[in-house]
């Protein structure tokens, strides 16, 4: 993958925890108020649409990546492929350099 598209992913993924880090400040008796409607759904959706563009038969794993790893937290063996190779990411970085390995 090259350098601009894992950079891509790195903003995402940043931002994604920025979001959720403000989030986390919102009374939980409120919080649905700013992440439960048509407007945060319509985003979403184009955020999806434009994954899926962006990175086509990666577009699953990216996505994954962005909503369901935390760093540390997420046990592995997070991704196997074809050729049997198992791969496990302690950290966003690992994921990263996980990228550089996939051709276009």
């Amino acid at each position: 993958m090259t350098p601009e598209l894992i950079n891509v992913v790195r903003m995402l993924k940043h931002y994604d925890t920025k979001q959720n880090e403000y989030l986390d400040t919102i009374p939980s008796d409120i919080n649905s108020v700013f992440f439960d409607n048509t407007y945060v759904d319509l985003l979403a959706r184009q955020k999806d649409l434009l994954i899926e563009h962006l990175f086509g038969e990666h577009a699953e794993d990216v996505t994954w990546f962005l909503y369901e790893f935390s760093e540390g937290k997420t046990p592995g063996p997070h991704c196997r492929l074809a050729d049997g190779t198992e791969y496990t990411y302690n950290t966003n970085e690992d994921y990263y350099e996980y990228l550089k390995e996939l051709k276009e």
